[in-house]
């Protein structure tokens, strides 16, 4: 399990995209370029992530594996999907950044999984030594269940923060009612 996502960019002239609604899309794999040039630009991120080698594996070869590409910017993704039992979330952005527009993408998608799954519970699993996608974590909804120590397989190895959302505690559901 991973939650991926680097400390913001250091250019300061760099331009932020925005992501938008309809700038979700489920990832269809066309092609090795395609899958070379997703590759190139994980092993980027400057942030710790799975191995490259597991993320190959999740986009390519394994069938339990659900990918949502936001614009041309990052991916937000389930992997070890169980229908109607679990999966793990993970999010992921070529640049860095994690504005309010993409943490609003990330609850969409999360929303769309519970739905399209029958999910009763995501879990996601991030490296101690990253707050940012822990905040982000938290700001969506999922809840801090505990540490696995050591469980982040980098050199040297750093504790993996567990967090857990239930279905009744998406996003989706926690959107105010409209007025009558």
């Amino acid at each position: 399990m991973s939650s991926p996502s680097s400390s913001p960019s250091v250019e300061a002239e760099q331009e932020i995209v925005r992501v938008q609604p309809d700038d979700l899309h489920e990832l269809r794999i066309e092609s090795l370029t395609q899958i070379g040039e997703l590759i190139s630009r994980y092993e980027a991120v400057d942030a710790p992530k799975e191995d490259p080698m597991i993320f190959l594996q999740h986009l390519t070869a394994r069938r339990d594996a659900w990918f949502v590409e936001v614009a041309d910017v990052g991916l937000i993704y389930l992997t070890n999907i169980i229908l109607d039992r679990d999966a793990d979330f993970n999010f992921i952005f070529w640049d860095g950044h994690l504005t309010l527009d993409r943490v609003a993408a990330i609850k969409s998608v999360i929303t769309t999984a519970f739905e399209r799954f029958g999910l009763p519970r995501l879990s996601a699993a991030v490296p101690y030594t990253n707050p940012p996608s822990r905040r982000v974590l938290t700001d969506v909804g999922f809840v801090l269940e505990g540490t696995i120590r050591r469980g982040w397989t980098v050199t040297p190895p750093v504790d993996a923060i567990i967090y857990g959302m239930l279905l009744e505690e998406s996003p989706g559901l926690a959107l105010p009612m409209p007025l009558e």
